[in-house]
């Protein structure tokens, strides 16, 4: 059970590379986009080997962050400020070392956007 437990951030994060993948290429092009970034994502050496200084949970915060802001592209500032505040609590939970570099790409995002 705890391998099931383990690896399940690294398949939430799989799916959200899938998504960020598909959702940066155009419409014609997205399921080669997505497939590539899952594959890019895999291949990648710290997905292999792990990382000694992160968890796999900093990595689904990471990519939750970023999936957020390419879905909320046309909402409002008061619901992209609440949601990417969410998310910035989820990351402070977690106790992700990413955390303010989340806060330093959010603020000027949410103002100048």
């Amino acid at each position: 059970m705890p391998t099931i437990l383990s690896l399940l951030p690294v398949v939430a994060t799989a799916a959200l590379v899938f998504a960020a993948g598909w959702r940066m290429c155009a419409a014609q092009n997205a399921s080669a986009g997505g497939t590539a970034a899952l594959l890019v994502f895999i291949l990648h050496p710290a997905v292999t080997t792990g990382l000694q200084t992160s968890t796999s949970w900093d990595s689904f915060f990471v990519m939750l962050f970023v999936c957020a802001w390419i879905w909320m592209e046309h909402w409002s500032l008061f619901m992209r400020s609440w949601v990417l505040a969410g998310i910035f609590s989820i990351g402070l939970w977690l106790g992700s070392p990413f955390v303010l570099w989340g806060l330093l790409a959010m603020v000027p995002w949410v103002l100048y956007n």
